[in-house]
Order: structure tokens, then sequence, then C-alpha cells
């Protein structure tokens, strides 16, 4: 006849062993009823088993890999597998992953790799639009202005429209309010919250 299991002798059943694992080899009715109900845990006298380690061979590495598409990916999830392969010189051979779009540090505070950057684009706006942090290495570093194959900005400076004078010039360009609103907004707004320059 099967021993019905309570908690009581459930648990002096697993005083027995050392081990979850030899627990459930030699009572696995009592081990059973324990983990179901979740007293696993409260028999704190059974070692859990341990993750046996990975053994990093270079077909463990490529391996691991293989899971990602990108060497960012490979190299955030797995940062021991991707130290390997980075100092045995594999990341070369593992074809399947797309280089990262992440230049290295550093690589922005270099002049030629700021002006070759700026190449790629038509105007100074794009530029700092598309590509933010060779953009402000190249304002910081005073090498804007040798980029002349950039258009430059039509943007007054900080202030320009709450001059009158500045205002009223503009205003001339056009035939009629709407015209005006549209061709120059902050110009257009100046003048209708400082009691309208156009009549």
């Amino acid at each position: 006849m099967q021993k019905k299991w309570t908690k009581e002798t459930v648990f002096e059943e697993s005083k027995k062993y050392s081990s979850r694992s030899e627990f459930k080899k030699k009572k696995s009715g009592a081990f059973r009823i324990a983990y179901m109900n979740g007293w696993l845990d409260e028999m704190i006298w059974l070692v859990r088993p341990t993750a046996k380690p990975i053994k990093w061979t270079k077909e463990a590495v490529f391996e691991e890999s293989r899971k990602y598409f990108i060497v960012t990916e490979f190299m955030n999830n797995a940062v021991t597998a991707y130290t390997i392969a980075k100092n045995n010189n594999w990341l070369t051979e593992m074809d399947w992953l797309a280089p990262s779009k992440r230049k290295p540090s550093g690589y922005w505070k270099i002049k030629e790799n700021v002006i070759n950057e700026s190449k790629n684009y038509k105007s100074v706006t794009e530029f700092q639009r598309k590509n933010s942090r060779a953009f402000d290495s190249a304002k910081l570093n005073g090498w804007l202005d040798e980029m002349d194959w950039l258009a430059k900005t039509n943007r007054k400076p900080v202030g320009y429209w709450k001059e009158k004078n500045n205002v009223f010039e503009e205003s001339k360009k056009y035939n009629n309010r709407s015209d005006f609103c549209e061709g120059c907004y902050l110009a257009y707004i100046t003048a209708k919250n400082n009691g309208g320059l156009m009549k």
C-alpha cells in the first residue's frame, strides 16, 4: 500500500537526503508532493544543484554567437563569449553578425572622421539632425566654417525679431498678412503681439 504523504512526513523523509536531486531520485513520490506544494524552498538542508559552468571552446562561442544578428547584441547578451571571441580574433570569422553601427569611443574627436561624415549632407541643419554627435564635435572645434559644401542655415540670431526695425523690414516683403504669416511666422507673431506693425 502506497504511503500517504503529509507535510510532516514529507519533511521527515527529506531530512534523510543531502540534495534535491538525491531526494527526487530516492523518494520521487515525496519529492513530487513537496514540489507541488512549494515546500522545497523551506527544506534548507537540501542543497540546490548548481548550473554547470559553460566551457567556452571555439565551438561553444560560435554556437552562442549564432543566436544574434548584430555584434552589439552578441556583446550585450553574452559578455564572456563575446570577450573570448574578441580576444581570439574570431569575430571576423562570424560573418552572420552584422557590424555594429556605433562608432568607437573618441571617433568623432578626430577631424578627418567628422569632415568625411559631413560630406554626406547638403546643409548644416541636415548634418545636425542626422548626426548630432559629429555635428557637435564640428561646432565645438570650429570645423563648420571649413565645410563649405554645407548650405548654411537662414536662421536669424536669438533676439533678432525683438527689434522693431527687423520685423518692419521683413513685413515689406509680403502683400498681405497671410503671406507674411506663411513666409516668416516668427516676425509675423512678433508684429501681431506688439500692436500690429502692418496696417
